[in-house]
């Protein structure tokens, strides 16, 4: 895995324990981050509530990744923009149906 993730985009889309929360307590995503880091990744975030600069750099608008880890999923939301900027994005929500670039495990 390390070989195939080194140097490679990798974005986390939520942070929080849950969707519609900014309590990072238990957070899956924190984990996620710090294991994709330690295999040499270049690592970014989304969280609507989050602007905790601690926990590396957050999605911009004009960045693209290899991979995005959907872990929350936000009726109110849009992520579409997002989606359209990511190569492959693993739904670990069950939610994103429409979208070819959509990886379940």
């Amino acid at each position: 895995l390390n070989s195939e993730i080194k140097g490679r985009n990798v974005l986390v889309i939520g942070l929080g324990y849950k969707a519609g929360t900014s309590d990072l307590r238990e957070s899956r995503g924190i984990e996620l981050l710090k294991c994709f880091s330690r295999a040499g990744a270049n690592i970014f975030w989304h969280e609507e509530r989050i602007e905790d600069s601690s926990l590396g750099v957050k999605d911009s608008e004009d960045r693209n990744y290899d991979l995005a880890i959907q872990l929350s999923y936000e009726l109110s939301l849009d992520y579409s923009e997002i989606h359209a900027r990511c190569e492959k994005i693993l739904d670990c929500t069950g939610t994103v149906h429409t979208n070819p670039k959509v990886v379940r495990l």
